[in-house]
């Protein structure tokens, strides 16, 4: 799809023709190489099969493309094969995220309010590159100053859940920086408490439906976790 040619001047260029059958070029200078001209050569191959079949670049050469001189950024701006300098805003991320992922309401809503805590630390804008495991390792801290360990522990699980999201489906992180940060425990025993049957018996009286109750008697006599095991739940499981 793409060919290399030694130009009278001894550089390399890279030649290729566009999806409306236009001949283009990328002109190399003389500090290329052979080999780092061929690389290049691949690099546009891979951008010219993705482009055809509406598909993202792999890791090699989204590393390619973080690591390559402006110049060669800007020649394959130029000629159409990326675009020009534009990064996903952490907001595109949140927003993508929970528009693909097939969540329950009770999740969905789970997200939503971790994503308030989350840019009331991150600015709405900032591109994706702000999420490092420094970045996430502050906002950590942060959170331990307001909220309770198990509180921190889940909203650290779902941002670490975003981003495996965005580096394993879309390939928008060469990296996972959230790798080596730990959600941390989620049990906050400071608010362990028997819950007696006499303070069972009083909520049961102050239930409004049948509903109501039967979440209640779900948790406190049958044990059940509210809400992972309650929203599962179907008749064929009740013996």
């Amino acid at each position: 799809m793409a060919t290399l040619t030694k130009e009278k001047a001894g550089s390399w260029s890279v030649r290729f023709v566009d999806e409306y059958g236009n001949r283009k070029a990328v002109f190399l200078n003389n500090k290329f190489t052979e080999q780092s001209a061929k690389d290049l050569k691949r690099t546009i191959e891979t951008l010219i099969a993705c482009r055809n079949n509406h598909q993202l670049p792999d890791k090699r050469v989204i590393a390619y493309l973080e690591t390559a001189p402006p110049e060669i950024r800007a020649k394959l701006e130029k000629q159409g094969l990326i675009l020009q300098s534009k990064t996903w805003t952490l907001t595109q991320l949140w927003d993508a995220y929970l528009a693909t992922k097939e969540v329950k309401v009770l999740t969905l809503a789970g997200y939503t309010t971790v994503r308030k805590r989350f840019f009331s630390f991150f600015n709405l804008n900032a591109p994706i590159e702000s999420l490092t495991a420094e970045s996430i390792g502050q906002w950590k801290k942060c959170l331990a100053k307001k909220y309770a360990t198990a509180t921190v522990a889940g909203s650290i699980a779902k941002i670490k859940a975003i981003i495996r999201w965005a580096t394993d489906e879309k390939d928008l992180f060469v990296k996972n920086p959230a790798t080596t940060i730990r959600p941390g425990s989620y049990r906050n025993e400071d608010k362990d408490r028997f819950i007696t049957m006499i303070e069972y018996e009083k909520m049961l009286a102050a239930c409004r439906t049948p509903e109501q109750r039967a979440i209640l008697v779900l948790a406190r006599i049958g044990g059940l976790r509210i809400p992972s095991e309650l929203v599962n739940l179907n008749w064929a499981d009740v013996l």
